[in-house]
């Protein structure tokens, strides 16, 4: 009984398997074959970041609150890092105040939110002569400066700093202190504990 239903088992599989045919199954004997460890996509396992801007002195009462990583293409990202008034500094009555360090981007889009910038005189950032731009948005004052770094591609080549409520003196000595800084080589590793608390 047992050589008859493994013979009828048999018919059925060789029927089933004469249905399918040749041409289906041989591809996938063409294959090839996967090995342990082999990598199995060409992707880069890392992404490259723009250069950053950074704020080193920035207005007593005033400290990063937030770093974030804006994609520009599938390997390139650029950052963004907001400085606010501490807590404890902020006061209900004044108007609080804050600083936004663009590293990567285009300058429309830097500028697009403001439709009442203008000239408001040059300084030296990091080396490089850069124009000052002086508008509001709703009931704060606005400070701005965008500048193109040498040598760097973009979209990386573009940095901004763009600063809601300080004094034009407290702007220019917030750019005095900006530095640039190459080490932030890819996602691989945080710059430091606010890249963390920002993702």
């Amino acid at each position: 009984m047992n050589r008859a239903v493994a013979g009828a088992t048999i018919g059925c599989l060789a029927v089933a398997l004469g249905f399918v045919g040749y041409d289906v199954l041989s591809p996938l004997g063409d294959e090839t074959p996967i090995f342990v460890g082999q990598e199995l996509s060409t992707r880069a396992a890392t992404k490259s970041t723009c250069p950053q801007a950074v704020v080193t002195r920035p207005p007593v009462g005033m400290n990063v609150s937030e770093r974030k990583l804006v994609p520009f293409s599938s390997t390139q990202l650029g950052v963004n890092t907001v400085i606010s008034d501490a807590p404890e500094a902020a006061n209900a009555s004044s108007r609080s105040r804050m600083i936004e360090v663009v590293s990567g981007g285009y300058v429309d889009e830097l500028t697009e939110s403001y439709d009442n910038l203008r000239p408001a005189g040059r300084v030296s950032v990091t080396g490089q002569p850069v124009s000052l731009l002086a508008g509001s948005l709703l009931t704060s004052t606005v400070n701005v400066a965008i500048w193109r770094q040498p040598a760097v591609v973009p979209p990386c080549d573009v940095h901004a700093v763009l600063a809601t409520n300080l004094s034009k003196q407290q702007f220019e000595a917030v750019l005095k202190s900006v530095r640039i800084d190459h080490g932030l080589a890819s996602t691989s590793r945080p710059a430091d504990p606010a890249d963390m608390a920002s993702r």
